[in-house]
């Protein structure tokens, strides 16, 4: 994955549906070096503009964490 963040190639749709949960999910820093992260940005950016179901993918991470963070406001756990 650290060739697709630095390459300009065409990816394949699966591997940047990954990269997108990857990052939907805040992993990116677990699996690249900090420069990659930096340098990566605008390509990370680009790559999960390509993936439609990824943008779908990383609404619904985005919706189970705002409904942990409340039900944790609220005592639920």
């Amino acid at each position: 994955m650290k060739a697709l963040v630095l390459s300009d190639e065409m990816p394949d749709p699966r591997d940047i549906a990954l990269l997108s949960l990857a990052d939907a999910c805040n992993i990116l820093p677990d699996i690249f070096p900090g420069d990659v992260i930096e340098s990566g940005q605008a390509r990370i950016k680009q790559l999960r503009s390509m993936d439609l179901p990824g943008r779908d993918v990383v609404g619904a991470v985005a919706e189970i964490e705002r409904i942990i963070v409340a039900s944790h406001a609220r005592g639920a756990y």
